[in-house]
């Protein structure tokens, strides 16, 4: 997909998003990321630096082919950071089942919850389909927010995030991925007192 060897991304898109330092004194990107992947994980670390881990907590699901469940339910930042920096790109996209996999981790789970997703290429291994990813968004009551990175297929995803009261941010700039988790911490932050869940693609 779009993070992986996107040659064309990495000659259009110079600029790069590092992490600054925060009070907890969590800084570990620097300004010298070379690929869109990485410019993912700068953005995803800087998503989960923004919240309290005092009282959110955090999980991080990945999925290709298959869907994993690398870290879950976390407060430890850089337990999470390190994870993230294990991401590596794959050549399937199970993004249904990652969906359904991440709401069934939280189905069990009574406080208020938020579904974050990043992809970048169209579901092309899934056994579930978009609707039913939907439906069980609905029943747990469980927005979702999607982030759609270059070529993905912007209906669909438009549709569960709209269908469960989520939000669909497009881009095809990897240097953009920042601002769009800021975007979406906002939005989360100014509605919820909640235990984030975060699912990105491999």
């Amino acid at each position: 997909g779009s993070m992986g060897s996107d040659k064309d991304l990495l000659r259009r898109f110079t600029r790069v998003n590092g992490i600054t330092g925060n009070e907890s004194g969590y800084t570990s990107v620097d300004a010298a990321c070379s690929s869109p992947l990485d410019r993912a994980k700068a953005a995803i670390k800087n998503f989960i630096a923004a919240f309290d881990t005092t009282k959110d907590y955090f999980s991080l699901v990945t999925f290709s082919s298959e869907v994993n469940y690398p870290l879950a339910h976390s407060r430890d930042r850089q337990a999470l950071f390190a994870r993230v920096d294990t991401l590596t790109p794959g050549s399937a996209t199970a993004l249904y089942d990652a969906i359904i996999g991440g709401l069934d981790v939280l189905s069990g789970n009574e406080e208020l919850n938020v579904l974050v997703v990043l992809t970048d290429g169209w579901d092309n291994s899934s056994a579930a389909s978009a609707s039913a990813a939907s439906d069980l968004a609905l029943k747990l009551n469980v927005p979702v927010y999607i982030i759609g990175l270059g070529n993905v297929n912007s209906d669909t995803l438009q549709y569960i995030s709209q269908v469960t009261k989520g939000g669909f941010y497009y881009t095809d700039n990897p240097g953009s991925l920042d601002s769009i988790y800021q975007k979406i911490q906002s939005s989360i932050q100014s509605f919820y007192e909640l235990r984030p869940y975060i699912v990105t693609g491999e």
